[in-house]
């Protein structure tokens, strides 16, 4: 990873910057969870070239501007092949407001009578904080939008705050198999349902990531449970992540080793070198949106019902 900023982002937030870096790379060198990246490595790819991929920190008023990627600050020669500019998203970029929650129980659950009320019951903002681009894309990158954190975003207005956005974007590129195939089922299912799946694990487990990456002795636990307190918030199915990350331990020793066979699992199932297809997801999906939290049981149950 490369950590590259614009001068504006610079200007205002050079030693913030400094900080997420160096915890940023502490994180992936210790393996995010317990053996998580061991197991990517031993199985799946490098992690070198995997996480070969620049990460742009940037303030409100680079946003929707092409800059010359010389004018970026942190930018050198390297193994990376950098175009000559780069453009960043605009505010607008990537929200997922139209009709998304709709889509999900209707994908799921179309004969739900109860839409209405579940989709009052789900809150938050879309507006995005960081964005990455994979495989897929022409220029495989993060995007950080570290003065609306720092301005606007109390709960995370703090280096390890703004850790946490980037591991959630880190967390899509470990999770990125680059040879993809679509989605394979166990039963017939509409494109709606794979790209909603798709969709919703996705973001849930990048949170989920993100978070049990972030917990650490170097880290208070005020600041951990502020963070939890910001996913907690968050629409879903982001704010799943954080709930599958507070699951109570009822049996086994580890959450993590629970959450690395999902993660794991969910990898699989994207990738075309593999042969994980998607079981019963209308009955995943009726016990990842139950009211209250989950247990280490349940959580396990989960994925052994979604991949058969």
């Amino acid at each position: 990873m490369e950590f590259l900023s614009t001068p504006n982002a610079e200007r205002q937030y050079s030693s913030l910057i400094g900080e997420v870096k160096e915890f940023v790379k502490d994180r992936k060198k210790s393996g995010f969870l317990p053996w998580l990246l061991q197991r990517f490595e031993k199985k799946f790819y490098d992690s070198s070239v995997q996480f070969a991929l620049p990460i742009f920190f940037v303030a409100e008023e680079d946003l929707d501007k092409t800059i010359p990627i010389y004018d970026w600050i942190g930018f050198r020669d390297s193994v990376l092949k950098f175009p000559d500019t780069v453009k960043v998203p605009s505010a607008g970029d990537f929200d997922y407001r139209h009709n998304l929650l709709e889509n999900i129980e209707r994908a799921f659950n179309p004969q739900n009578e109860n839409q209405k009320q579940l989709l009052v019951e789900w809150k938050g903002s879309f507006d995005w904080l960081g964005l990455y681009y994979g495989f897929k894309s022409s220029f495989r990158c993060i995007f950080i939008r570290i003065e609306k954190i720092m301005k606007e975003v109390s709960l995370l207005s703090n280096p390890f705050g703004v850790t946490s956005v980037v591991l959630h974007e880190v967390a899509h590129a470990l999770m990125d198999p680059g040879c993809f195939s679509d989605l394979k089922f166990t039963t017939p299912a509409s494109k709606q349902v794979a790209d909603v799946l798709d969709y919703c694990l996705e973001e849930a487990l990048a949170n989920l990531i993100a978070y049990r990456s972030i917990r650490s002795r170097k880290i208070s636990r005020e600041t951990v449970r502020s963070i939890a307190e910001f996913m907690k918030n968050q629409p879903m199915p982001y704010s799943l992540g954080i709930k599958m990350g507070l699951a109570e331990r009822t049996k086994y020793s580890s959450l993590d080793f629970i959450i690395k066979s999902y993660v794991l699992k969910w990898y699989m199932a994207k990738s075309d070198k593999e042969n994980l297809a998607i079981d019963d997801y209308k009955g995943w999906w009726g016990m990842v949106k139950k009211s209250g939290p989950f247990t280490d049981t349940e959580l396990k149950e989960q994925y052994e019902r979604l991949f058969s």
